[in-house]
This record gives C-alpha cells, sequence and structure tokens, in this order.
C-alpha cells in the first residue's frame, strides 16, 4: 500500500518592519520605539520561519524573546494581541503568577502546547511557530515550593529545550520556533538569568494629551458599542474628559479612564431604557451627578496671614503635616 502524502504547509509571512509598525500604528498610538524594535524582532523571527518551512535542510536560527516593561494600561497586552491578529499564527497567554503559586513550570508548558496545537486546528507544524504570551514575569518569586525562574529558563532557552515531548500528543513539538513575549511592570524584579535571553522594550505613560487622544478614538466608541449607544446618543466634550484625567483618574496607563467613561455610558444607557430621547451632552460640570465627587485633588489651596505684612494670602500646598497640634505647610 502506498503511504498517504502529507499536505505540505507553508505559513505566508511577506512583511516587512515598516508596515507592521504601520499596522501597530492604527491600534496603539505613540510607543514609536518600542513598535519599530518589535517590528523587527516580529519580522525577523517569521521570516526565517518561513524560509526554515520552505527548506528541507534544517539550520540553526535563535528565536526571538522580548519582554515589554511598562506600566499598567499602557497597551502591552494589546499590542502582542495586534501582531497575532496580523500574522495569523496561533497565540496563547499564560499568567506568571501562576507559577510563583505552584513552584512547577512544566506542567503549565505543556498546557500552553496543547492550547497552540489546538487553535491551529491540529495543525502542529503552524503551532510551533505560534505566540506564546507570558504576562507579569516580573512576579515570578522562589520558596520553599521551588524555583519556577529556572525552569522557565529552560522554556526560553532554544539550546537547552529545542524538543519538548508531549504524553498527550505523543509527538516532539520544537520549542525553539516557538515567539516568547512576556512583559513586566517593572525591570528590577525579572531574575538577571532571564533579563539575559529577552530583548528588552520599554513603554513609558501617557501624558493627557495622549490620554483624551486615545479617549476619542478608541476608548469612547468602544464603550458606546459596549454599551449599546450611539454617537447621537451620547457625546463627551474634551474638557469632561479632560477633568476626567485629572480629578478622577491618576495613573500612568489609561485603565482607569476607561472605567470612568464606561461608568458614564452605563447611566446614560439606564436612562434611554427608561424612555429618555433626547441626546445627552456631557459636560465637566455634569461629572459630578455620574462619577461622584472628585477623587484626586492637584493641590490644596489654604488661607494664610502673611507673618511679615500681615495682609492675608492664598497658597497652594503640596504636602500637610501636624507636628503638636501646629499644621507646617510644605
Amino acid at each position: 500500500k502506498k503511504k498517504k502524502k502529507e499536505k505540505k504547509f507553508k505559513l505566508e509571512f511577506n512583511y516587512t518592519p515598516k508596515q507592521v509598525k504601520e499596522y501597530l500604528d492604527r491600534y496603539v498610538i505613540k510607543q514609536d520605539e518600542s513598535k519599530k524594535v518589535l517590528s523587527i524582532a516580529v519580522c525577523d523571527h517569521y521570516n526565517h520561519a518561513t524560509h526554515d518551512m520552505g527548506n528541507k535542510t534544517d539550520y540553526d536560527y535563535t528565536t526571538q524573546n522580548v519582554v515589554l516593561i511598562g506600566p499598567t494600561g499602557v497597551g502591552k497586552t494589546y499590542l502582542i494581541k495586534c501582531i497575532a491578529r496580523l500574522i495569523g499564527v496561533p497565540f496563547v497567554k499564560a499568567d506568571a503568577t501562576k507559577y510563583s503559586e505552584t513552584g512547577y513550570v512544566g506542567k503549565n508548558v505543556e498546557d500552553l502546547v496543547r492550547e497552540l496545537v489546538q487553535k491551529a486546528d491540529g495543525n502542529i507544524k503552524l503551532a510551533q511557530y505560534g505566540i506564546i504570551y507570558i504576562d507579569e514575569v516580573d512576579k515570578i518569586g522562589m520558596d520553599f515550593r521551588g524555583d519556577p525562574s529556572s525552569a522557565l529558563l529552560e522554556v526560553l532557552d532554544p539550546e537547552q529545550h529545542f524538543s519538548f515531548s508531549d504524553n498527550y500528543l505523543e509527538v516532539p513539538f520544537d520549542l525553539s520556533k516557538v515567539m516568547f513575549i512576556t512583559t513586566a511592570n517593572i525591570l528590577d524584579t525579572i531574575p538577571p538569568a532571564l533579563r539575559d535571553r529577552m530583548e528588552i522594550l520599554d513603554l513609558p505613560g501617557y501624558t493627557e494629551e495622549d490620554k483624551l487622544m486615545i479617549a476619542k478614538r478608541y476608548l469612547v466608541p468602544r464603550q458606546l458599542e459596549a454599551h449599546g449607544l450611539k454617537s447621537k446618543n451620547l457625546r463627551l466634550k474634551d474638557n469632561a474628559i479632560q477633568t476626567i484625567i485629572r480629578d478622577y483618574t491618576r495613573e500612568a496607563g489609561r485603565r482607569n479612564l476607561e472605567r470612568e467613561i464606561a461608568t458614564i455610558c452605563r447611566e446614560v444607557a439606564k436612562e434611554f431604557v427608561q424612555g429618555k430621547t433626547k441626546a445627552v451632552v456631557v459636560i465637566k460640570e455634569m461629572l459630578h451627578s455620574f462619577l461622584g465627587p472628585i477623587k484626586f485633588f492637584s493641590g490644596v489651596s489654604i488661607f494664610t496671614i502673611s507673618p511679615d505684612s500681615g495682609s492675608p494670602s492664598v497658597t497652594v500646598a503640596t504636602a500637610f503635616a501636624k507636628t503638636q497640634g501646629c499644621p507646617h505647610i510644605n
């Protein structure tokens, strides 16, 4: 009997770093340097992957492992999702805090490999070129249960772990071709050995102007759609969004900003369900009725008497302390 010929599979990747960055620019604003380096790393990885698939002879290739460093809410996860969607390879996410809880990485790696194969519809060759995203790698710790960072080193190092065996799949799985992308809030707590195996990309926080642009372009339309509203039903003025940024959120990212916008959309949607027909235009004076009192103050105005002239004046205090009942203002 003649053996059935296996279907040849070839990964189509025809992007340049410039095209990848232009795609990311459509979904994530700013972070230009990080997007540029990440685009180069992705193209390098998948150009090697397609070359390897198209040739019978194998060759050595060092995988591109990347760690994105930045505060919560600056778009680390969304950036990786956009890349996976553009390339069309399987993408799975793992939480590094699980490794600290169990002290064991092997079982979690088996689960990730199976999930890659599942998302590739059983195509193991495609799964071998997928993306594994490990979140909060700076939270990995060592205690009496073991040191998960040492096991994770073996996974990230292709020289040590080029072939992975899973009892369920019953076939070898080449982890050296998988692209690992990790994220962290701070760099200092990442073990030095892990740091050496990854390229570090910094994602700084957003300014007020950046957050205003993000809110108008992404957050408001997304929350309107999520709450069944249209732009003609609810409009947020720029001064209202700026007040939310300054007085109701204090963060480097935009996560809490989206929560506050969602609260406003939820209240307006409730009014429309109860029979309201007129459009709602939210200005900064109306925020108190939607979001309650101001949560953050940039300074405290205090009425004082000048000891020299004896004339009253108003000052803005940045620090306030009491010593034996006598306030001291800095």
